[in-house]
């Protein structure tokens, strides 16, 4: 149970990382990880339409299936459905875009958490389409 903090007390330090929120971790340990607020619904929706309202997660559930119902797609949402990516491929350049505004939309000091909706999962999907092109 390292870094738990108790009230009252500061953060322990363990080496070069202290206690601090995951995306201070992220900064000053140069690990790059892909993450979506409110969920990863949020990415799978950018592929279709533009999105800067918060909504819960129920409503990105909805608006999912219908987007995927308009485009021939299945009819309800499911999150383990294999076909997905194969669905969504054809629209990610479009979802990159979207992302991309939408991160432009937040003051770049704003706290990840306050980021909502947001999404850095198109610069995961960048960086592999990248990998990708150069192994060709």
């Amino acid at each position: 149970m390292a870094n738990r903090r108790q009230p009252g007390k500061k953060p322990r330090k363990e080496g070069k990382r202290t206690a601090k929120p995951s995306g201070h971790l992220i900064v000053t340990e140069g690990i790059k990880t892909a993450w979506s607020n409110e969920c990863i619904e949020l990415w799978f929706l950018l592929h279709f339409a533009y999105l800067d309202t918060s909504i819960p997660r129920d409503a990105y559930y909805a608006k999912l299936s219908a987007e995927l119902r308009k485009r021939g797609g299945p009819d309800k949402y499911e999150k383990a459905d294999s076909g997905l990516y194969e669905f969504l491929k054809p629209y990610q350049r479009k979802a990159i875009a979207n992302a991309q505004r939408l991160k432009n939309s937040f003051a770049p000091s704003a706290a990840f958490s306050k980021r909502n909706p947001c999404t850095t999962v198109d610069e995961l999907v960048m960086e592999l389409i990248a990998i990708l092109e150069r192994e060709d």
